[in-house]
């Protein structure tokens, strides 16, 4: 032992740990390694002085030598369990990370990034309160599936677009994408009771048509709607504009609504890529 205590059972359990990096590190880097005396050689492997010379003359280092030859033999030893489970573990191929959408906190990164380089537009929510809410609502399509994701996704698209054109109102033109709009707020976790679903008939509808029409809309959603005007467009069905009164938390103005849902709309379609 090169680096010990005076007891020896103390510099195994203390001093061990050394003796072994420093052997691995002269085997690694032989040529600045200590040359040993050939008495302390004759002494250690019981050799004589003559034979002590004979074999620091073939090498200058005959100890880490010889170490070096019984690593190469002790390769062909069976190892241990233990070290044969890590280096089976080691050799297993990575699985290919899980697609599909990204914790919030990336997700609302990559907006914060993106909004900045396209100008700084102001769809992002600002306060804490806002944002946390942002974060409970995005958070509930983490754990859908990935069609599901994809189909959410396409569904954002349509109402963000339509949220711009109608101020804050999802407009939907057929009970088929009425249908889908409410399954994302659902999944979003609003409420029926928080909406506010009116119904708008073709231009030149009678009141009497309206009400039938209406009640159809209601009948198909599964949810009351309201009537409202008239739209100025001529078509079979009309529309309907789907409002979210409030999420629950009255601190938050209609406004900050507006902005907070508009965010999740904006979360999903710019990690669409991830899915």
């Amino acid at each position: 032992m090169t680096i010990g205590h005076a007891d020896i059972l103390e510099g195994y359990h203390s001093y061990m740990h050394l003796t072994d990096w420093l052997l691995c590190y002269m085997l690694r880097h032989q040529h600045a390694a200590i040359p040993i005396s050939n008495k302390a050689l004759a002494t250690i492997t019981g050799r004589t002085i003559d034979r002590a010379n004979q074999l620091i003359r073939n090498n200058p280092n005959p100890l880490l030598a010889a170490v070096s030859a019984l690593s190469v033999e002790f390769k062909k030893i069976e190892p241990h369990s233990l070290l044969s489970s890590l280096q089976k573990n080691q050799n297993k191929p990575q699985k290919e990370r899980k697609k599909g959408l990204p914790p919030f906190d990336e997700a609302f990164s990559i907006l914060k990034n993106s909004h900045f380089q396209n100008g700084g537009i102001q769809v992002i929510p600002k306060a804490i309160a806002a944002i946390s809410i942002a974060e409970e609502l995005y958070e509930n399509f983490l754990n859908l599936s990935l069609r599901s994701q994809k189909k959410n996704v396409r569904i954002a698209k349509s109402i963000k677009a339509n949220t711009i054109q109608y101020n804050g109102r999802i407009e939907c033109r057929s009970i088929k994408e009425a249908k889908e709009c409410l399954d994302f707020l659902l999944i979003c976790g609003i409420r029926k009771k928080q909406l506010q679903i009116i119904y708008h008939a073709p231009r030149g509808t009678t009141t009497e048509a309206s009400g039938r029409i209406n009640k159809k809309w209601t009948t198909a959603l599964s949810i009351k709607t309201t009537i409202g005007p008239n739209t100025k467009r001529s078509s079979t069905n009309g529309c309907i504009r789907i409002e979210i009164e409030n999420l629950g938390k009255n601190h938050i103005k209609k406004t900050e609504i507006k902005r907070i849902l508009y965010s999740v709309y904006e979360l999903l379609i710019i990690c669409r890529s991830r899915i």
